[in-house]
């Protein structure tokens, strides 16, 4: 983020869309601010968690719609690849480059822990010799950065809530923590082994007994489906109300309805005769 501010480009990073505007309005909130901080890198941080099927539509049209996004640079992250939709890791103009960061080697994590090293360097509270650098470093085979930033926070944490005369060491409280992630990543792995190895079960869904008259449902035409509703001046049982369709054969009348349809007709044709 420095970095791009020192060269002139405005770094721009999100980590969420949830606000009181909604998804979709802080998508166009942050799409329109980094166009007019263009040059801009735009940074989406989880973008497996911030894309749903909700908004999926609305960020594919930011992305590559009919706004320009010129002098704009985007960048996605995620830790769970195969979670994002192919809308997104497989289609041009949209994220054009891929970039894999696996976990750091025993190098890279020495240099890591180095950076902790001269980081804490003027705190004479804390003892941080180069034997503890290569243990930390060799003990966390498997860790991100992320679980190694963690094991260093939690255990400057750990270390403010003690007062000087009852202080432990910092390389004790330091391995604890490794040991406690450790852990959580081997729980975490084990879960995912008993996904992986559990059977498939298929379930066949029952059918739902019948409804009382659901033999004596109307029949629709298919051919004005999707029409607006219309009125049926046409005589019967179904004629004169709104929605009902041309076409369709009236439902057999009752003896009282018959009745009342004759008068109807016998008053319509007396109207029609003194109008005549």
């Amino acid at each position: 983020m420095k970095d791009c501010d020192e060269k002139g480009y405005a770094p721009l990073y999100v980590k969420s869309f949830k606000s009181w505007m909604g998804e979709e309005g802080s998508m166009q909130a942050v799409f329109e601010k980094a166009r007019q901080m263009a040059p801009c890198v735009l940074i989406l941080e989880d973008l497996d968690s911030l894309i749903n099927d909700a908004n999926r539509s609305f960020f594919l049209n930011q992305l590559d719609g009919l706004q320009s996004n010129d002098g704009l640079l985007i960048i996605g992250t995620t830790n769970h690849f195969d979670r994002l939709d192919p809308a997104l890791n497989s289609r041009p103009s949209r994220f054009d480059r891929k970039y894999e960061f696996p976990d750091p080697d025993e190098e890279e994590r020495t240099l890591y822990v180095q950076y902790w090293q001269e980081k804490l360097q003027g705190n004479k509270k804390i003892s941080f010799p180069d034997s503890l650098v290569k243990e930390i470093a060799s003990e966390t085979d498997g860790f991100s950065f992320a679980y190694l930033k963690e094991a260093f926070v939690s255990s400057l944490v750990l270390l403010a809530g003690f007062e000087d005369d009852e202080k432990p060491e910092f390389g004790d409280v330091l391995k604890g923590q490794v040991k406690a992630l450790r852990d959580q990543l081997d729980k975490g792995k084990d879960k995912l082994a008993q996904l992986g190895s559990a059977p498939m079960v298929s379930a066949r869904a029952r059918p739902s007994p019948p409804q009382p008259g659901a033999g004596r449902l109307t029949q629709v035409d298919e051919r004005f489906l999707g029409l607006g509703r219309i009125w049926d001046a046409t005589a019967g049982a179904v004629g004169r109300m709104p929605g009902s369709m041309p076409g369709v054969a009236d439902a057999a009348e009752t003896g009282a309805q018959n009745q009342r349809r004759e008068l109807r007709e016998l008053g319509l044709s007396f109207g029609r005769s003194f109008v005549a």
